[in-house]
């Protein structure tokens, strides 16, 4: 049985309109441009068709994503008789110390959203201000400078690898496009060319781009990149490796993930 989805009403009526416009809307907007990006042909250069089938495979995660939260949903109710901190509070706080107060509202992880004072009861200061009463003072963790908290183990990936991976990087890229960023798809870097011990452009595939700052944003090619530049990053990275099966009737809703194996499966309709 799935875990129970806490939201507010108007929570629960945003995340239903945001479905309704995804598969509504943006769904067959979607569906047409894949169409049309295939009809240009050779689909390995075809960058139209690429951007459309990552839009279309993050549009549908997204889908799935709201359906099973609305499903599993329950709305949080006002108690203002109790007197105790629950999901759906308004909370006020002051840290000890500090002059201004903070003011928060608790809400379901689903609804969460920090830049407009909601926090997830399931969060840190969400979850140490359950059940106090006002006028309470409340143990919570110290982030100060010179605090040290050493992690001894740890594993939290609730979503596990069901986030595609490519549709973030596509993501990024649409973003970093739309801010005047030049995009260049099938080029592969395949040196940092370095002047007095300064990086002064990136050979790649199709040439040579002189540049006065180089920024490396490449997640599992960080340390080759590191090397190419002569910095010697204090990571290892390995290759990530993927099975996947012929399509198979639904039978797994859900991610099963074993951290001794650094391994995870799951089922999916992409």
């Amino acid at each position: 049985m799935a875990e129970p989805s806490w939201l507010t009403a108007e929570g629960a009526e945003e995340l239903q309109r945001e479905l309704d416009q995804l598969r509504d809307v943006k769904r067959p907007e979607l569906a047409r441009k894949l169409k049309e990006a295939v009809s240009q042909g050779d689909l390995k250069e075809n960058a139209d068709y690429q951007d459309a089938r990552e839009q279309k495979a993050f549009a549908e995660g997204r889908i799935q994503y709201l359906e099973n939260v609305l499903r599993s949903a329950r709305i949080i109710t006002e108690d203002k008789n109790s007197g105790k901190v629950r999901v759906g509070s308004v909370v006020t706080i002051r840290e000890v110390g500090e002059q201004e107060d903070e003011t928060y509202r608790i809400v379901g992880a689903a609804e969460a959203n920090p830049r407009e004072g909601k926090i997830s009861h399931e969060s840190p200061i969400g979850r140490a201000l359950l059940g106090y009463r006002k006028g309470s003072k409340v143990n919570g963790i110290d982030l100060r400078e010179g605090k040290s908290f050493p992690i001894l183990a740890a594993l939290y990936h609730p979503p596990c690898g069901v986030i595609r991976h490519d549709a973030v990087v596509w993501g990024f890229a649409r973003a970093a496009n739309k801010g005047g960023a030049d995009l260049h798809p099938f080029t592969e870097v395949t040196g940092i060319d370095r002047t007095n011990g300064r990086v002064t452009g990136v050979e790649t595939s199709k040439g040579f781009v002189q540049a006065d700052i180089v920024l490396s944003a490449t997640a599992g090619w960080s340390s080759t990149i590191g090397r190419m530049a002569g910095v010697d990053l204090p990571i290892t990275t390995h290759p990530l490796q993927a099975m996947v099966t012929e399509p198979l009737k639904p039978f797994l809703d859900k991610t099963i993930s074993s951290a001794n194996l650094h391994a995870y499966v799951y089922q999916t309709d992409r």
